[in-house]
């Protein structure tokens, strides 16, 4: 006689959060000249039995049973389906994994809140970044006076929106956090004085801000290049249709990739690798007061592919 489990469906990544109780289905056959009524069926993470279910064979030689495991803890999770009734033990065991990856902790600087959303320098990036339970990232958002290295220091990465009232306590915090690992991404609009920007931020920027270049009136720029190799932007193979009525005009470090071009040739992304962080510059905003990226169809059609990008790289121990 011979119970012998032949398949087991699991999920192989999770996202933090979203883990919970999942079903794992296991398919259990007897087998052999001695016909077995019944079996036993355990579930184990991380060799703690977490479900138990007796199995009636006695109509049909095979079934499927439904176990239940709490996939909460982020980190690789170790399971094993076992069935127990039998006295031939080589082929009572399935063993699989479960991914359950870390969200991002994004950390959103608004320097221009307003109880208006529309007018909130931070709701579009928002929506991009954390509208849905099934997005790898967390946010939180607080405004400049809240900044502290102690709130850096609990995210992997720091977003700026127009943020121009940094102090210069401030201002030397985020060159640490960027230079001990920290994400860094700027997006300065009307209320960043590009001389100030420039002394506090200029060590890491990877360009100096100069001036505003555009108007508010019916001429506009649009994303003309891009480099299609860089891994945040692989998944947007796209035609840019955005209209930008202002951006700055940066100066890129020496040390520093262009990653986007406006069609009047200056630079739109800039990127600047600086100690064991990274550090991105974008010179328009991310609102609607400057241009009308956040409207483009292309903002919502792509950054759902972004999402699956990420979620596939998330669990790799380096992720870009």
């Amino acid at each position: 006689s011979n119970l012998v489990l032949t398949d087991v469906r699991s999920p192989e990544r999770l996202l933090e959060g979203a883990g919970g109780e999942q079903s794992i289905l296991a398919r259990v056959r007897s087998t052999g000249s001695v016909y077995l009524n019944e079996a036993e069926v355990t579930l184990s993470i991380d060799d703690t039995v977490v479900d138990r279910q007796r199995v009636d064979l006695s109509e049909a030689s095979e079934a499927v049973v439904n176990l239940t495991g709490d996939f909460d803890a982020t980190g690789v999770r170790r399971g094993r389906v076992t069935v127990n009734g039998d006295n031939f033990r080589a082929d009572n065991d399935f063993y699989f994994t479960v991914d359950v990856a870390r969200k991002i902790r994004v950390l959103l600087v608004n320097g221009e809140s307003s109880p208006n959303w529309f007018d909130d320098e931070g709701h579009w990036f928002g929506l991009a970044v954390s509208s849905t339970e099934t997005s790898p990232f967390s946010l939180d958002t607080v405004e400049s006076d809240r900044l502290t290295s102690q709130l850096l220091s609990q995210h992997d990465v720091a977003v700026l929106l127009n943020v121009g009232d940094l102090t210069n306590t401030q201002a030397r915090d985020l060159i640490q956090y960027t230079r001990d690992g920290g994400a860094l991404l700027i997006a300065p609009g009307d209320r960043v004085q590009p001389e100030q920007f420039n002394q506090q931020l200029g060590e890491i920027s990877p360009a100096r801000l100069q001036e505003a270049s555009g108007d508010f009136l019916d001429d506009y720029y649009v994303i003309a290049d891009y480099d299609r190799r860089h891994p945040i932007l692989q998944p947007l193979d796209i035609d840019w249709t955005a209209r930008f009525q202002r951006h700055w005009q940066l100066i890129p470090s020496d040390d520093a990739d262009v990653l986007m071009r406006f069609d009047n040739t200056l630079p739109a992304l800039v990127e600047r690798q600086v100690g064991e962080g990274k550090i991105i510059l974008f010179a328009s905003t991310m609102d609607l007061e400057w241009n009308n990226l956040a409207l483009d169809e292309n903002f919502y059609n792509k950054k759902i592919e972004l999402r699956q990008k990420v979620l596939g790289m998330i669990s790799k121990k380096d992720i870009e």
